[in-house]
């Protein structure tokens, strides 16, 4: 298999032989391996669960049987910023939240209780959100 045809942003299906399988978005790609971050994963009943956020395969893989499957989902247009999947989409429910995806948190080191500050470009209908520093730590 020639992984140098993935392209970053792609939706993947990996499968490990006997222990994982999930999909993920393609970070990056080079000399026959991909970097992905994982989407989604189920674990076999007896394969020892990872919390690891980011995937590899490797050409070695397939020739060693480590991996059974990988399979192109979906080619996304969309941007990886800072290492995070941008192309995620959520919906909004009727309180007006949104669930920040748990790959997202994690990179991002996202808690439970945070405090997170919008910013709007209404100009080009954008929302940012960050982590809040209140004014006093901006300042250092």
């Amino acid at each position: 298999m020639n992984l140098n045809e993935f392209k970053v942003n792609d939706i993947i299906r990996v499968t490990f032989t006997g222990c994982m399988r999930g999909t993920g978005q393609v970070t990056a790609v080079a000399d026959n391996k991909i970097t992905f971050i994982w989407h989604d994963k189920e674990f076999a009943h007896d394969c020892l669960s990872c919390d690891d956020i980011f995937g590899e395969v490797t050409k070695e893989d397939f020739e060693r049987d480590i991996v059974d499957e990988l399979v192109l989902l979906e080619r996304r247009n969309t941007s990886t910023v800072y290492g995070c999947p941008s192309g995620i989409i959520r919906r909004v429910d009727d309180l007006g939240r949104i669930v920040i995806p748990k790959v997202i948190r994690r990179a991002m080191n996202i808690q439970e209780a945070d405090q997170m500050e919008f910013f709007c470009d209404y100009k080009n209908g954008v929302i940012i959100l960050q982590p809040y520093q209140p004014q006093d730590d901006k300042e250092d």
